[in-house]
Formats: C-alpha cells, structure tokens, sequence
C-alpha cells in the first residue's frame, strides 16, 4: 500500500500523458481522417469558436489598398450583403470578400472536388472510394477544362480584372482570418484555407457544368443495340414523345439549316461495355421557368418566373446578394466561388435558367499501334497522345500518379486492360476555351433585349433555357449554348476513333437555335423538355422531361390575368400529370379478383387520390411504391450486373403498356410463366401493400405520409456531418412542377427547387425570392438554415432593390466600410 502511495503520482502522469497521447492523434472513421479531440473541442481554437450570435459581429472598417474608391456592404435581418460600390471591380472585391466570410470552406470543397483533389483532406476513404472520385475528375479533364475557361477569361478585358478582383476579395478576407475563426468544418478535418486564385473560380463554375450534362448514356444505348437488336431497341428507346409540349412549340422553321453527311460505315465498337459509373448525376434534376407578357398579367406588366432543380445541400448552392454601382443595380443568386449574379433582375431587365438536357460528351473506341499505347489511329495515320501526369496526394500515405492519355478527341478516361472502360477516350464541349463568367457579368448590368442577346453570345456550355422579361414589355426564352452539328444517332452510341468522319461537323450557327421573341400566345415557359417538336431541321439528343413542362403550359394557358399569388402556387404546385396518365392504365390492368381484402381496400383509395404529392397523403406512397416495382419487374432485362443497360423513359413504358400490354418484354425471365402488363401490375401492387403493412408493423404510432417515406433533407456536404442536416417535410415530386425527390443510395442525395424566384416587371415592380437553406455557411450560425420553413411552406422573402445606402441602412443588422 505504501508504494502504491509512493508511485501514484507517476500513475496518474503516466495515465494523463496516455489520455493527451489519444487526444492529439488524428482519428480514422470511416475511411476519413479528421481532426484530433484535442483540438476539435479545445476551448481557445476549436469548434465552440464558431457559435455566433443573431446579431454579426464583423469588423466595422477594412482597409484594403486594393479599392479604387470605398464601398460598403450592409448587411440586412436576412444576412443578405447589399454591396454599395463606385464600379464593377470594386463591387466584386466586395463580393469575394464577403463570399469568403460567409462560405470560405464551401467554396474550398468544391474547388477541390472539382479538381479531384479530396483525397489530400479526406484521405483515399472506405474502399478507396475518396480516392477513385479523385482519379474520375482527373481523368474526365476537369483540369484541362478549368485552364481553358481561365485562358478565355485571361484574354477577355471584360471578364478578367473582375475575377482577379474577386480573387482578392476573398484573400483579404483570408489575412484576417486566424484558426479561431476557420470554419468548423476545417477544425473537424483539420486543414488550414489555401489562398483563393481564378483557377479554382474556373473549377466551381466547370463543376456546375459538370452536374448538369453528365447524365448521358452512350455506353448503356451501345449495349442495349447490341443486345436487343436494332429493332428492338428503337422500340424500347424511341427518342421522341408525341405528346410532348415543346419548349420552342414553332413547326416553321425560317431559315436555311447547315448540311450534314452521314457516314458510309457508322464504326460503332462490336463489344459490349461493362463500365458502370460511380458518379451519375441523379435522374431528375432540372428546372422550371417561365415568362408571362402584359397581356397575360393582372398588372399588363411582365412576370418571370425561374426555379432550378439542383441538388439541396448544405451550405446551400446558392447565396443571395445585391450589388449596386453607377452601372447597374443587380439582386439576385450567385455562385459561391465565382463573381456576379447568376440568376436575378435589376433596374431594367429580369433573366432566370433551365437545364436545356442537351448531350454535349461523345465517347469514342481508341484503336492503339502497339500494347504500350504509344499512338492513336485516326483513318490510316498514327498519332502520338498527349501525356499529362496527374498528382494526387493522399492525406498520410504515399503520392499516387496516374498518365492521363489526351488525344484530339479528348482524354482516355482509362489504359488498364482490366477496366472495362479501358480506351475510351472523351469528347465534351465543356473541355473547348469558352467565357461563360461573361454572359452573366453582361447580364447583370443589361438593359434590354439586345443586351441579353448580346450576352448570350458568349455563352458556350451546359445548354440552358434561358427566359427574359424586360420593364418595357419584351419578353423571350432562348434555347442557348453551342450545339455540335450531329449526322442523326450521332452522340447517342459509343463512336469509332480511328474515323475522322465520326468528327462533330460543326456547331448549329446561333441564329438558328431555338427561340421565342414575344411570342402570340404571351408566354415562354421550359421545365427541361425537348427544345423542340421532331420537325426541327438539326439532330440533337439528351434526356429530356415528359411531364412537368406539359402541365405548366396548361396552367399558364387557362390563366388570363396571372397574379404573383397565383405564380407562387404554380411554383410550389404538387400536382403529378405523370400519375394523371399512369393511374387510369394501371387500373385497367391490375386484376382485382386476385387481390386479398387489404389490398382491394388501398386500391379503392388510391382511386380516390387526386395526383397531388401532399404531405400529409399516404397515397403518394403507394402510388411511387406501385410505379417503381412496376417498371423493375417489367424490364427486368435491363437489370444485369454485367453490362449497364438504360431503363425506358417513363412516357415510352406507358405507350407499351396501353398499345401492347402483351408484350414480351413483360415477361418476367426469371419465372417458367409467361407474365403480361397485367400480371406484372397485380403482382407489384400486392408487393406494395406488403411493403407498407411491414412498415406499418413496425411504425404502430406514425401516420403514412409523403414526406415521412422520402426521407426529403439538405443535406451537408460532408456525409459524416448529419448533424448539420436538416431534415425538408415539403410536399412535391420529381413529376411535378414542386420537382422534390430523394435518390436512394449509399448516401442518399435529395434534389428539388434550390432557388425560387418571382420577379415583377411592372415600373414599381418587386421581386421574391426563396432557397433551403441560408447565406451563412456556418452551422453554428442562426443564419445557417432560417430559410427551411418558409421554403418548406412556398413562402417568399420580399427582394428590394435598395439605390442607395440610406434605405439599406433603415432594415441592417450591421455595416462593413471598405477602403
């Protein structure tokens, strides 16, 4: 006992210094390293930090030495910067500063995610899946499309000194910042900021590029042609909806279209293709907007009207911010890590997108000289490939280096023999020197129909739908991007590369793409449809929506003198057109007589069910279950672990089943009986019941509800981070224009309107304005997410163009001067 009392002292300094030994070592959780408890949750620098107070408490005054004239931004009950400047360098200095204040680690991470550089954080992740991410972003040329975006800006006199001013925006923030004040999610993966550079401007805006065009599906139609068989296939997968309700409803075209040949021999590759991507973009994603004239409008003034359908994240996508100079007075949605207003109105004019769904990546079969891969054939000449070494550092393990392959038509995303998409090389219009930074700066500061005509020139990639609507009364929507001049089929198959006439033969010329300029019947409208009807004279292929545009035009054509009210229930509108057509077939063909007493009676009430995705209504569920399960059994074929094959469009399914519910390709491969349309609904729908009742079973106490089974949330952008989650309890549906729906997963990801926006045009006019989410990046912050429940509830925040600071001033929580 004595020595115990002797030594005890050295216990307890041993067994302290064990306790600071774990404390300070880096912990790995789930394939992540993040920071040690020691000091994520030290009381001087840790996470305790980052709660801030509902009222700001910035710095009062910044010099800069950078500023040609002071600006200032003050800062409204929202958070929303009101940026006062003498020019449009001095505004976005502002706008990186502040940007870098309220979302510096966002504007990090997506950065690195664009360049694949996530692996030097998170390290390569559970089953290397940090990593692979990595090497798919380096071998796509997501690189080498960041550097020809800033070579175009760097030759540009207009785009280039605002983003360089941007840049130093956001790095004066950066002098100021100590590791106190890192944002949390630096602490808890424990990394320091970089200095901020246009580069990675180029690299946020190339991401968003990214997630809009990279749901194609060249491989998976390569594989189903051979599979199926040409006739087959071109049953299965026809390319237009009879019933589609164009964006450009025209059928006369005036104008002489550019000739294209079609090659003798279209050289599609023999073998079929195992690759499957990791990383497809959600099916789903879009957007809505449309454009009322005065004679449609209560006021006989215009409306525009612009929801785009991204993912909901957290920190949001978007971020709210006004910017006023002599040139214009602009509010409106950026990007963080980019400068200017994206979607918004000023003074004169309003502007809003939608993703246009044209495919603009080919694939191409490379044909090597020799095994080492030394050359490329293109007809009977052998080329030699561009070798571009990729570094990726690896957060505590040894550098990897991968070769990446460009050839003319773009980079061979893989050379290992043992991938499956070995030798396919990449041609996207995202990878050509292009100034889209451009078309928004000429935007912001336009004044009339000509100069959103004239910004649109400048715009190259991802196809979008822009609307417009003017205080003079002009209205229109352009079908906007560059277009590859395509033989018919081109782009929709896997191409031979060894064939220089698998070349795109040009671009659509600009005149000719698709547009309404104050069309007769007073609207322009598109919600990711076709552009147009299968009559316009160029070939073009994409995935294109069949359901929500088709109801938003008959909403706007039965309303005569269109309020703001009205527009914000179209907006927020449940109602599915998809279940109005499904539902009558599906009923025709399910078999009654063979379903028990549960579920005749859930059948009796989905009969009753009026299409709309409410919240409190368990009928969606049913309806969504009984789809889903429908279509799986149907084409059960496309289901192989093998080769990825493309599932039908939902509209081409509902003419199968109305025209040949008899169809073999019901049948049900896997069972010795020969199943129709018929038997396949009667069995889904008794495996839907079955499914709800087990809930049932195990939820006692919980109503059915939409929301409740959907499990609908922002979601932080780290996937460890749930407790920075929030969770959407909103009604809506994919199939609807209120487009919300969740994609189940390994990490389930949630899309749905990232940003409403109304915008009256009349002289007096006012704007709306709403996002899930909040302008602060900062979890601990009240801002964070006070934006949910209005959005959740299709409320609005009024959008004021303040001219000056006095009236700013009246509504602020604080001011910042800059100097």
């Amino acid at each position: 006992m004595a020595l115990l009392r002797r030594y005890a002292f050295v216990f307890v300094l041993l067994l302290t210094a064990a306790w600071v030994m774990v404390l300070d070592r880096p912990i790995q959780q789930k394939g992540l390293t993040i920071a040690a408890l020691s000091k994520f949750f030290s009381p001087f620098v840790g996470f305790w930090a980052n709660e801030e107070a509902r009222l700001p408490n910035y710095p009062v005054n910044i010099p800069t030495g950078r500023l040609k004239q002071p600006a200032k931004v003050v800062y409204d009950s929202l958070l929303v910067p009101h940026i006062y400047a003498q020019n449009l360098e001095d505004a976005a200095y502002v706008q990186g500063y502040v940007l870098a204040q309220q979302r510096l680690w966002q504007m990090d991470f997506i950065a690195r995610a664009s360049a694949g550089r996530l692996s030097e954080i998170l390290g390569r992740g559970k089953d290397d899946a940090i990593l692979k991410y990595d090497l798919e972003m380096r071998r796509s040329g997501m690189g080498f499309a960041a550097q020809n975006a800033l070579q175009a800006w760097q030759e540009s006199p207009e785009t280039m000194p605002i983003v360089q001013a941007f840049t130093d925006g956001v790095n004066a923030y950066l002098s100021y910042l100590t590791p106190k004040d890192y944002p949390v999610e630096f602490k808890f993966l424990d990394y320091e900021p970089q200095r901020w550079d246009p580069l990675k401007s180029a690299y946020v805006l190339k991401y968003m590029a990214r997630d809009l065009v990279w749901d194609e599906r060249d491989i998976e139609n390569t594989n189903a042609r051979k599979i199926f068989g040409p006739e087959l296939f071109d049953y299965l997968y026809p390319e237009h909806f009879r019933g589609q309700s164009p964006v450009v409803p025209d059928t006369a075209w005036d104008f002489n279209p550019s000739k294209t040949f079609v090659p003798p021999h279209l050289g599609r590759p023999e073998d079929l293709i195992s690759y499957r991507s990791e990383h497809r973009t959600d099916e789903g994603w879009g957007s809505n907007n449309w454009v009322l004239s005065g004679q449609r409008t209560l006021s006989g003034h215009p409306i525009l009207c612009n929801d785009p359908h991204l993912s909901l994240n957290l920190p949001s996508i978007w971020f709210l911010v006004h910017i006023v100079t002599p040139e214009t007075n602009v509010f409106g949605v950026c990007i963080p890590g980019a400068p200017g207003v994206i979607i918004g109105f000023n003074e004169n004019i309003a502007w809003g997108v939608t993703n246009a769904s044209h495919d603009v990546k080919d694939w191409y079969k490379i044909q090597w000289a020799d095994a080492e891969r030394s050359a490329y054939k293109i007809d009977s000449i052998y080329k030699k490939p561009t070798l571009i070494i990729e570094t990726i550092n690896i957060r505590g393990e040894a550098t990897v280096y991968d070769t990446v392959r460009y050839t003319e038509w773009g980079p061979v995303v893989c050379t290992d023999p043992s991938d499956p998409r070995h030798d396919l090389a990449l041609r996207w219009l995202a990878h050509d020197k292009s100034n889209e930074a451009l078309t928004f700066l000429k935007l912001n500061t336009a004044k009339n129909y000509q100069d959103y005509l004239d910004a649109l020139q400048h715009y190259t990639t991802p196809a979008q739908n822009f609307a417009f609507a003017s205080r003079t009364g002009d209205i229109a929507l352009w079908v906007k991007g560059l277009f590859p001049l395509r033989y018919p089929q081109q782009g929709r198959f896997v191409q031979d590369g060894s064939l220089s006439e698998n070349y795109w033969q040009g671009f659509i010329p600009n005149e000719h793409a698709p547009h309404q300029v104050n069309p007769q019947r007073g609207w322009c409208s598109s919600a990711n449809q076709h552009s147009t009807g299968p009559d316009y004279p160029y070939y073009y292929l994409g995935r294109f929506d069949a359901h929500r545009g088709r109801y938003i035009n008959e909403r706007l054509a039965d309303i005569d003198r269109a309020t703001i009210a009205e527009m914000m229930d179209l907006q927020n509108d449940d109602y599915s057109i998809k279940a109005r057509q499904f539902m009558p077939v599906f009923l025709q063909h399910v078999q009654e007589k063979q379903l028990d007493t549960l579920q005749r009676g859930w059948l009796r009430d989905l009969k009753r069910w009026k299409y709309r995705y409410d919240t409190e209504d368990a009928m969606p569920v049913f309806f969504k279950l009984w789809f889903d399960k429908t279509k799986s059994l149907a084409f059960d074929e496309m289901q192989r672990s093998d080769y990825p094959l493309p599932m039908p469009e939902d509209w081409a399914f509902l003419q199968m089943l109305i025209q040949a519910p008899y169809h073999d390709i019901f049948d049900i491969k896997s069972t010795p009986a020969q199943e129709s349309a018929l038997q396949i609904l009667t069995n889904s729908w008794k495996e839907t019941v079955d499914e709800v009742s087990a809930w049932q079973e195990k939820h006692p106490r919980t109503p059915i509800t939409w929301p409740g089974q959907q499990e609908h949330a922002a979601r932080h952008l780290l996937p460890g981070l749930k407790g920075f989650s929030v969770t959407l309890w909103a009604p809506g549906d994919k199939s609807a224009p209120n487009a919300l729906g969740t994609t189940l997963g390994a990490r389930p990801r949630t899309s749905g309107p990232s940003w409403r926006m109304i915008v009256d045009l009349s002289p007096e006019g006012k704007a709306w304005g709403v996002f899930p989410g909040g302008q602060s990046g900062n979890p601990g912050s009240p801002y964070y997410a006070n934006f949910v429940d209005a959005w959740s509830s299709g409320n609005y925040y009024e959008l004021d163009l303040w001219k000056s600071e006095a009236e700013a001033v009246k509504e602020a929580l604080c001011t910042i001067s800059f100097f």
